[in-house]
């Protein structure tokens, strides 16, 4: 037994410990045995609360034998121990020989920092399981005044000062509190800065971390690569593995982070390199920061946010890359804000808003563009769920806004001068909202829905483009052949837009395309719809046609084929008799077919392309007597869609008669018309005389 283990109450301690003669009826001869215990066991503990406790065993796995022989663990064990070497990522504590528990902060379920020769209380939180260690030199009060990086020896004046950050990160994570950097303090960083649960960065009037090119150098595209101490400037997440183990409310607010300084600073260096990374993050915030001068690489990388995360009024502009030594199959891009790339136990952030960020100039320099193509994106949002996207400004890049998520709402953005597309839906998109867009002088396409050739992510459906300006296209060399739209629908992603080529493995279907106000001012059409999928477009105005026609459709064979107001006019030239079983009305004038869809030898009008159309008959006929009745039918694959018929109540006249109905037709789909009597005359229609037809077909597709 050992101190630990004694009563509270004097009665529960006559036989608490062997080596202590305590029980009742004790001979005197044993009391100096009873003192000399007693003594022995209290300097135990002394050492043991003391802090001449030695920390042992190998990596983030501490081992410390307190000696005092603990038995268990209970609520209110404390010690203080001295740590023998730093953590790694999350330590872990054996005592005695007891099984290990985590080893956190007191301030937050996040691990404690611990570091060689520093001494840290040890408290067992029984309610989680745990040890918890405060530093008691850093101990702070809530109401005290926030700290600033000169407190830990960095006076801002542009040095090097990764001793004063590390010193600032201990502070954080042992008060969970956030530290100051002063109004235009210039402060040099050559490695990861990691903010811990509840800590945080604080900007004031210009601060600026310098981000060193010769330190930040990474060249490691591997996931493992992509988080380390080279690859990444000011980090926020949590735990690396275990999504319960989130950081909480980690914050940058404010600061300036730049890429430069010494060690080379040619845009053809090879480097992958992200300002302020956050995955597994709860209720984080990354506002009003400004991020400048990267390499490829990220502005804001994030995954596995939850909570009410927010990444709102960030300034990140002018990156530049022109290098050329990366391997096709795994270019990194340059994106401003990047969601969901990279997840933490495969778990999607939810909820996070975008909102206010101004994101300029990602822009790739001719060596790069001829080799991988424009590989920059203003957003890009991979599986992200719930995400609101509102009121962002983003000019020259590659691509405005890239989605693959669902739910999302897309609202209020400015899009322009993107080399590619300005808002692109793709990999399964679902369900997402984007209204009230400004999408100006885009390269291909202001918007495109498009499928996937990646195998499992459904289709792009659900989605509803509404109320949304595209105009003003803006041509440039990469697409010079390429058909451009206002609105491009691709059924499987086709490489820029270049057309399906069959086959889709998933497809753009089920969507709403409506209300948006077209004007593609040299692009080769206002729409252009998907060949496989059905989706709804619904009035949309378009101000001028492209210059090849107002809207299009991708064929099977990767050709766009224009859709005209009219597709099909066909009439009659002679009279046809009418029967009670039906006949074709010799339709056998073809003043109009786009496609070559209507066959004077069938009577019927196949259907190449899939859509919308109004499809109108008029008739007029004659031989009625009194009673009969004429009916005109539309057949769609052999069943009757539509009838109209005349009834003829006074004898013998002229009657015109008119069918029209509005059909949605697939590739394949054929179209008859024919002419039914009921009664006792003998009707006909009429022929056409003074070279005007009497009975007359038309198709019209729909907008």
């Amino acid at each position: 037994m050992s101190v630990i283990d004694w009563s509270p109450q004097p009665s529960g301690n006559a036989v608490a410990d062997r080596s202590i003669p305590a029980h009742d009826g004790a001979s005197g001869r044993e009391i100096p045995s009873l003192i000399r215990g007693v003594m022995a066991a209290i300097r135990r503990m002394s050492d043991a609360q003391g802090g001449a406790l030695t920390t042992a065993g190998v990596g983030d796995a501490y081992t410390v034998t307190t000696g005092v022989g603990l038995t268990g663990l209970r609520a209110g064990l404390q010690f203080m121990v001295r740590a023998n070497r730093d953590s790694v990522i999350a330590p872990t504590l054996r005592l005695d020989g007891l099984p290990a528990v985590d080893w956190l902060s007191a301030g937050a379920d996040v691990p404690v920092v611990l570091r060689a020769g520093r001494i840290y209380s040890v408290v067992y939180d029984a309610a989680s399981d745990v040890v918890r260690s405060i530093i008691p030199e850093m101990s702070v009060d809530a109401s005290a005044p926030l700290r600033t990086l000169d407190y830990f020896g960095a006076l801002g004046s542009g040095r090097d000062k990764d001793a004063a950050f590390a010193q600032a990160i201990e502070y954080m994570a042992s008060s969970g509190r956030k530290v100051g950097l002063k109004g235009g303090g210039v402060y040099g960083c050559n490695t990861k800065i990691v903010i811990p649960a509840g800590g945080g960065l604080l900007g004031a009037g210009g601060s600026k971390i310098l981000a060193r090119r010769g330190s930040f150098n990474n060249q490691d595209l591997t996931p493992d690569g992509r988080k380390g101490n080279n690859a990444v400037v000011i980090d926020l997440s949590g735990h690396p593995t275990d999504p319960a183990k989130a950081s909480l409310a980690p914050s940058l607010e404010n600061v300036r982070v730049v890429y430069g300084g010494p060690s080379g600073s040619g845009t053809d260096l090879i480097r992958a390199v992200s300002a302020v990374r956050a995955f597994n993050v709860l209720d984080a915030l990354i506002a009003d920061n400004e991020i400048v001068g990267f390499p490829l690489g990220k502005g804001i990388v994030a995954g596995t946010l939850q909570g009410n995360g927010r990444i709102v009024r960030n300034h990140i502009h002018d990156f530049l890359d022109n290098s050329t030594g990366w391997l096709a199959a795994n270019v990194p891009q340059i994106t401003g804000i990047e969601i969901d790339n990279d997840r933490v136990g495969g778990i999607f952030s939810d909820g996070v808003l975008i909102e206010g960020n101004r994101i300029v100039g990602l822009k790739v320099g001719a060596d790069f563009l001829a080799a991988y193509g424009y590989q920059t994106d203003g957003i890009n949002l991979c599986g992200t769920l719930y995400a609101r996207v509102i009121g962002n400004y983003i000019r020259f890049v590659g691509e405005g806004i890239d989605s693959f998520g669902s739910h999302g709402t897309f609202s209020g953005n400015e899009l322009l001068d993107c080399y590619i597309f300005g808002l692109k839906f793709i990999h399964g998109a679902k369900n997402n909202a984007a209204f009230g867009n400004v999408i100006m002088r885009f390269g291909l396409a202001g918007i495109t829905l498009a499928g996937s050739t990646e195998k499992d992510v459904g289709n792009t459906t659900g989605n509803r483009v509404s109320g949304n300006l595209v105009k003003d296209y803006a041509a440039n060399p990469s697409f010079s052949t390429a058909t451009s739209a206002c609105v491009l629908m691709q059924d499987n992603g086709g490489a820029n837009g270049s057309g399906n080529t069959g086959g889709a493995t998933q497809l753009p279907t089920g969507n709403v395309i409506e209300n948006n106000t077209l004007d593609p001012n040299g692009a080769s059409y206002g729409i252009v719809r998907s060949n496989a999928g059905s989706n709804d477009y619904a009035d949309n105005k378009l101000v001028q046609p492209g210059r090849s026609g107002e809207v299009a459709h991708m064929t099977d064979g990767g050709k766009f084929v224009p859709y005209v107001k009219t597709n099909v006019r066909v009439s009659a030239a002679a009279a046809v008799p009418l029967t009670a079983g039906g006949v074709a009305l010799g339709l056998d004038t073809v003043s109009t077919d786009r496609r070559s869809e209507f066959s004077t030898a069938t009577q019927r009008l196949t259907i190449k392309s899939p859509g919308d159309y109004d499809v109108a008959l008029r008739s007029v006929v004659s031989g009625l007597n009194s009673g009969d009745r004429v009916l005109l039918d539309i057949r769609v694959n052999g069943n009757t869609v539509a009838t109209v018929f005349a009834y003829c109540p006074n004898g013998a006249f002229l009657t015109p008669v008119q069918v029209g109905e509005r059909l949605t037709l697939k590739a394949g789909d054929y179209v008859e018309f024919q002419g039914r009597i009921t009664g006792t005359g003998s009707v006909a229609t009429v022929a056409a005389a003074g070279g005007i037809p009497s009975t007359v077909m038309t198709a019209r597709f729909v907008e």
